[in-house]
Formats: C-alpha cells, sequence, structure tokens
C-alpha cells in the first residue's frame, strides 16, 4: 500500500519506547526527530517521500496530561510527526491484535479500541493506514504479535527493488530487543541514538563491551547477541549521539532517504 502511494524511497520503521512516565525523556525524543526530520530552523533538512512506520496504536491513560502534546509523545506518534513537518512522507501504523483490541459482539469477534475507567486505547494521529495483525478470529496475540510480519514486509520492499528499509530505535524494553534482533536477521540496517535509553543503551554498551553499564534486560541482550544470523549483520548499526540530531541526517542521506 505505502509503494502504491506513489514516489517512496523505501521504509523507515521507528521502535522502541521512553521509560514509562519519565516526562523529561519524552521531551528530549519529541526535539530530537523534529530537529532530524526538518523542523529546527537551526539544523534545516528536507526528507525525501517515503514510508514511515511504527506501532499504529497507543494508551492514553488516566492523569496524562493529554493538553500537552510533547508530554505524552511516543515513539509510534514520530510518523504524525514528520507527516506533518513533511506531507509527502506517507505513514502507516501495524498493530497485534492483543485483548485491548479483540472485541466481541455476540457470537462474532470484532476490532474494537478499549476503554475503561483508567485507559483509552486509540489509533495514533495522523496515520494514514493501520495495518492489524492477528493469530485468528477468536486468539490474541502478545504485545510483539506485529513485529515477524512488518520486518517481512520492510524486507520485502528491499529485495524487490522498490525502495530501501531501515528502522531507528529509540530507548525501548523486551518487544524492542525483539525488533532490533529481527532487522538484524535481516541486514537491515539500524540507528541507535546512544543516551536514548534502555535496550538501546544496553545494547550500545554491550557492542563495546562495557557490560557493567549493562543494568536493564542484560540476559535478553545477551541472548540476542549471541544468536548467530545477526553476527555478520552488526555493521549495519549506526550509533551516533543523541544530542546531535545533524548525524542521524547524514545517515538518512547516506540511505537515501534525503531530497
Amino acid at each position: 500500500v505505502l509503494v502504491r502511494m506513489g514516489g517512496m524511497r523505501g521504509i523507515i520503521n521507528f521502535a522502541g519506547a521512553t521509560a514509562r512516565g519519565d516526562e523529561a525523556a519524552r521531551r528530549q525524543m519529541f526535539w530530537y526527530f523534529q530537529s532530524v526530520f526538518g523542523g529546527n530552523p537551526d539544523m534545516p533538512f528536507a526528507t525525501a517521500p517515503f514510508g514511515a512506520m511504527s506501532g499504529g496504536t497507543r494508551v492514553l491513560e488516566e492523569g496524562v496530561n493529554s493538553a500537552d502534546p510533547t508530554g505524552i509523545m511516543t515513539i509510534v506518534e514520530v510518523p504524525g510527526l514528520i507527516h506533518q513537518l513533511n506531507p509527502l512522507v506517507r505513514t502507516a501504523g501495524h498493530a497485534p491484535r492483543t485483548a485491548e483490541t479483540l472485541g466481541y459482539e455476540g457470537d462474532h469477534s470484532s476490532f474494537s479500541l478499549a476503554e475503561d475507567a483508567d485507559s483509552t486505547t486509540i489509533a495514533n494521529p495522523d496515520i494514514h493506514f493501520l495495518w492489524l495483525v492477528q493469530k485468528n478470529a477468536s486468539d490474541t496475540s502478545g504485545w510483539d504479535g506485529d513485529v515477524q510480519l512488518y520486518l517481512d514486509a520492510m524486507e520485502l520492499v528491499r529485495d524487490s527493488g522498490e525502495g530501501e528499509a531501515a528502522q531507528f530505535v529509540w530507548s525501548g524494553g523486551g518487544v524492542t530487543a525483539n525488533e532490533i534482533e529481527g532487522a538484524l536477521e535481516r541486514g537491515i540496517p539500524l540507528f541507535l541514538p546512544r543516551g536514548s535509553g534502555r535496550i538501546v543503551d544496553g545494547t550500545i554498551n554491550a557492542l563495546e563491551g562495557k557490560w557493567n553499564h549493562v543494568t536493564e534486560n542484560r540476559e535478553r541482550i545477551e541472548q540476542m547477541l549471541s544468536n548467530p544470523k545477526i553476527e555478520s549483520n552488526l555493521d549495519c548499526i549506526t550509533v551516533e549521539e543523541s544530542t546531535q540530531p545533524r548525524r542521524a541526517q547524514v545517515w538518512l542521506e547516506e540511505h537515501n532517504f534525503a531530497a
């Protein structure tokens, strides 16, 4: 669908998550991606048309200040932000059909978005379509139920000659580790901003042999880096400081995503 929208240079997926309730980390992420994709007058940048993907739904929780968009922003909203900066960018959301999105009407299952006293699940703003992945009509998936399929789609775009495929990863936890590992198995270029936190910083420290700094998800990172399928693709990883958006712009230029 993204390719048929026309003029796509390829697909970039945005994976990860800020720590729960960490307002400073969310504001840093907002500033970073706004700067990378041309929203900072001090470092102007124009992207080519491309498909921007991320997780397609998010949960609004009680007590979150919805009047402050920087305060509630997560990585899954970055494609919408990029589209606002460049309307030629097409956006897609992928999401597993979890308990939060699996409803029933009588004897028939349906797609629904959860709403209760504490939280509401919504589709992300400014996405052109939502790709919902289910196991079957009646069973729920885990939070990573869409990961392998969206990575397969990115690999297909690249291998069919339709465009490039790449992935930004910011912070994140266990599901994000699956996304990093899956991308490396397929040789998809990864951009890891040092200082974004959690699984990203842990992976960077492990790759640099600084295991004493890996304090979160250590067992998962060890498991990932021992995967023989990724050993020959570690050079697909680019690491730059999260305080230097210009380095990400250079990476985009190198991968044919600049105008």
